[in-house]
């Protein structure tokens, strides 16, 4: 961990200022002061990629997330990932390497400081292996599921942890590109408990999303963010949806589809625990993006529109505040009306971006020797 005295970081004249907004930023501009930062070594057997990465904080400012690890010999051989907790002063917690299916899929860091990976199932490509682990790697449970015949292309794209130690996964099915989604509902020895299908837009799974909402003492409710349409065409706009379900017991019950409307394809969502919710939505043109506000009824209440359509993520508080990025060297805040409250631009670029307890932000940046953890301070 090393310490970094505090650094102006504005973007008129900068080198480093990408097109993607070329428009006036929103709100006002603020610097980022780095408390401190943490190198994360590279693997020895290969090097790290962070492009599923998603970071999970917890209470007291521990972090958790997954690295893919991809050998040199080979570009596209993704068997080992690294799981690494950091504390919330930088220290490393623990870290711990594990190997399983990640070319195409998610390392999902889940509350409580636990992952769900997707394993290799024995090898066999016509079924889904689950596998959810301890921050130190220790194995708590895999699941493994047949997905079909022509089910040879499976991905794990979101999961979240509930009560009891029960997780729901969101993956999607099929030869690729696919056009089915499997919920998911294990219990804490890795039994399925339930399980749903739906149907996403053919081609843009990856963006599907998984949401933990608040619901009844008795129950618990998740929602799905994803690009549903009855056409079997890849081409958009398609029809942006949130999918509700509600589970009871060994039950899962779907309620009525949000329909969110129709401009474009969501590339990146952000779900509240009352339901409210932000998307990005890349039209068909694909020069611009669209960020929307709803309620949780689905009305939308605000909307701002950016040139560019490169890079896209959303990070939300649980009052609705929000972090979005839509190019790796700029974060802009929200706040829960969709009104702009600040900019501020990064020295290097940002491949994952988390809240911290207290308002500070944590950015995960690729570096040559690694990854680079970095605990930001607003000034």
């Amino acid at each position: 961990m090393v310490p970094w005295a505090a650094i102006v970081l504005t973007c008129a004249g900068a080198a480093f200022a990408a097109p993607a907004l070329a428009e006036a930023q929103p709100g006002l501009e603020r610097r980022l002061e780095p408390r401190w930062q943490t190198e994360i070594p590279a693997d020895p057997k290969g090097r790290f990629t962070v492009s599923h990465t998603r970071v999970q904080v917890a209470d007291d400012g521990r972090m958790s997330f997954g690295l893919t690890v991809i050998r040199e010999s080979s570009p596209y051989n993704f068997t080992d990932a690294v799981l690494v907790t950091v504390a919330g002063s930088g220290e490393i917690l623990s870290r711990a390497a594990v190997q399983g299916d990640f070319s195409n899929s998610a390392i999902v860091p889940l509350a409580g400081g636990d992952f769900l990976i997707q394993g290799q199932a024995g090898g066999d490509r016509a079924a889904i292996e689950l596998r959810r682990h301890a921050p130190d790697g220790q194995l708590r449970f895999s699941n493994v599921r047949k997905a079909g015949v022509d089910g040879d292309n499976n991905a794990l794209r979101d999961a979240v942890a509930l009560a009891d130690g029960r997780t729901v996964a969101l993956s999607e099915t099929g030869p690729g590109p696919n056009a089915i989604l499997v919920l998911d509902v294990l219990d804490a020895a890795g039994r399925s408990l339930a399980s749903q299908r739906l149907r996403v837009m053919l081609g843009s799974a990856q963006y599907s999303r998984l949401y933990k909402v608040s619901a009844g003492a008795a129950r618990e409710r998740v929602l799905v963010a994803l690009n549903g349409d009855g056409r079997q065409t890849r081409n958009p706009p398609y029809e942006t949806l949130l999918r509700p379900f509600v589970l009871q017991g060994r039950t899962i019950s779907p309620g009525i589809p949000i329909d969110l409307g129709r401009e474009g394809e969501m590339r990146c969502s952000a779900v509240a625990p009352d339901g409210r919710a932000i998307v990005g939505i890349v039209p068909s043109a694909a020069t611009s993006t669209i960020l929307r506000w709803y309620s949780a009824a689905g009305k939308s209440f605000a909307s701002r529109t950016f040139a560019g359509a490169d890079f896209c993520t959303i990070v939300m508080q649980d009052d609705g505040v929000s972090l979005v990025m839509l190019e790796r060297r700029r974060i802009l805040a929200f706040a829960a009306n969709g009104a702009p409250l600040w900019n501020a631009a990064l020295p290097l670029d940002a491949d994952a971006v988390a809240w911290m307890p207290g308002g500070d932000i944590a950015v995960i940046h690729s570096a040559e020797s690694g990854v680079r953890l970095v605990r930001y301070a607003l000034r």
